[in-house]
């Protein structure tokens, strides 16, 4: 790929001529003459794909960033060789005209909405490029409460984000998330391009909230399982599903679940980005996703009251 090309020559900027990439700005020593023998080296990375930011960068961090944040932000990642950038953005547009092509109301596109639909845009367009992958967001299947007050015809679940309001998501097995589904993904083909990585998770940190109903949410997780690969195999079909382990994290997901929610997908054409493998790995618990589709090991190196400064400083300096 022409990446390769482009990881060799920073290779070579780095280890012949001592030039630094920083997050903040590149090193470049000031020599009048360079000077290097015969090069002939070859490597193969340990991990053929290599992902960032992480699923949280954006909501955490740089929600204000604009367009030229970002392009600084995905040429520092094309430096440290990450070939794969999670770029979620722009799916409330695409909402929205995929509602109203299906010929339900729901409210316009706010402001917010039209300008994430132009960072994707401008943003994807700078990341492929540089041969980078892209990570699109297939519709959750989250809906208002108005929503699902309007059309009582449609099944639903419901969750609870510890103690915030109810959240209300389409049943995966009733016919109506199929069809959503599907026009949401030709939505958003149509408005950003082709996709070949669709990221979605199960529901990740909510909850159910009426007691005694584990049964009814063991089934849904397996229709989610079917629903979602299904979908993708069926409309994207050289696509693939890529899902964070967090909701392994989550209540109502003991391993025998998990085993049987890997078993369920319809497709090998997975990932799981094993985002806290270094702390709480979730391989295990989800038998080695049954040794199909791929595994991305993941470290969370800063969260929550962590800020001190860690990492191979020695590598960086």
């Amino acid at each position: 790929r022409p990446r390769a090309t482009l990881y060799a020559v920073y290779d070579f900027l780095e280890k012949e001529c001592g030039v630094g990439f920083f997050e903040d700005g590149d090193h470049i020593p000031k020599k009048t003459t360079l000077r290097f023998g015969p090069i002939d080296r070859t490597e193969k990375p340990y991990f053929t794909r290599r992902v960032a930011p992480s699923p949280c960068a954006y909501t955490y961090t740089a929600q204000f960033w604009g367009v030229e944040e970002w392009k600084t932000q995905v040429d520092y990642m094309a430096k440290r060789k990450l070939n794969t950038f999670y770029w979620t953005l722009g799916g409330g547009t695409v909402m929205a005209r995929t509602w109203k092509k299906l010929g339900y109301e729901t409210p316009e596109p706010t402001e917010w909405d039209l300008w994430h639909e132009q960072l994707q845009k401008e943003v994807r367009a700078y990341a492929e490029a540089l041969d980078m992958d892209l990570v699109a967001q297939l519709w959750p299947g989250g809906v208002t409460e108005d929503f699902a007050k309007a059309h009582p015809e449609i099944q639903y679940l419901t969750f609870r984000w510890l103690d915030s309001p109810l959240s209300y998501f389409v049943h995966p097995s009733d016919p109506a998330f199929k069809k959503i589904m599907c026009a949401y993904i030709k939505e958003w083909q149509a408005t950003y391009g082709s996709v070949r990585i669709w990221d979605q998770s199960p529901w990740s940190e909510n909850y159910a909230p009426q007691p005694g109903q584990a049964e009814i949410y063991q089934d849904a997780q397996i229709a989610w399982a079917k629903a979602f690969s299904g979908a993708l195999k069926k409309f994207a079909p050289d696509a693939k599903l890529f899902m964070s382990s967090w909701f392994m994290q989550s209540m109502g997901w003991p391993a025998t679940v998990c085993r049987q929610f890997f078993n369920a997908l319809t497709t090998d054409q997975f990932i799981v980005a094993d985002v806290w493998c270094d702390a709480t790995p979730m391989y295990e618990k989800g038998g080695c996703f049954e040794g199909r589709g791929e595994w991305l090991f993941g470290v969370i190196q800063t969260m929550g009251c962590v800020d001190h400064i860690h990492g191979d400083l020695l590598d960086l300096i």
